[in-house]
């Protein structure tokens, strides 16, 4: 009997999600929300999506988040959303998934930056910002996170440690 690859079980779960994958739900207009758009500076932006959990923590989903300048995404406030970026190029890829628990009411902005030697093995990342009343902003602190397999039917984030 042939067995898959224990390296290659996220990809399959992870594909499999996405072609009948739980879309994100915004809270009701009555529960304290956040929104979050992000910023696409660069020519080949990244797509950028929530990833959407069960109760477990397992995959379930993912949406686009909406570029800045179009209608903002509403996210439930005080639960840790997990937002993914993911650079694709002559068949390489990067991808960078972080999380923060937002606040209600407050406006967050995703920037996702890439180093210009993605193809020779450079890195990607992405900040979040915190919209500030006055037009300013502050940096919000994040967490980095990888997915890994937890069983045959569940991919979930692993925090990355910051040794």
């Amino acid at each position: 009997m042939n067995r898959m690859p224990s390296r290659l079980l996220p990809v399959v779960v992870l594909g499999l999600a996405a072609c009948a994958g739980k879309q994100h739900v915004p809270p009701p207009d009555d529960s304290p929300a956040a929104t979050v758009t992000f910023s696409a500076a660069a020519r080949n932006a990244p797509a950028v999506t929530k990833l959407t959990l069960n109760a477990k923590q397992c995959y379930q989903g993912a949406t686009g988040v909406p570029q800045d300048g179009t209608s903002p995404m509403r996210i439930a406030s005080g639960e840790r959303a997990f937002f993914s970026a993911r650079y694709e190029r002559s068949g390489t890829f990067c991808e960078v998934i972080v999380s923060f628990s937002p606040e209600p009411q407050a406006r967050y902005v995703l920037l996702p930056d890439q180093d210009v030697k993605l193809l020779g093995g450079g890195s990607c990342r992405m900040a979040v910002w915190r919209m500030l009343p006055d037009g300013k902003h502050q940096t919000q602190p994040v967490d980095g996170w990888i997915m890994r397999p937890a069983g045959v039917t569940c991919v979930r984030p692993v925090q990355v440690s910051h040794s």
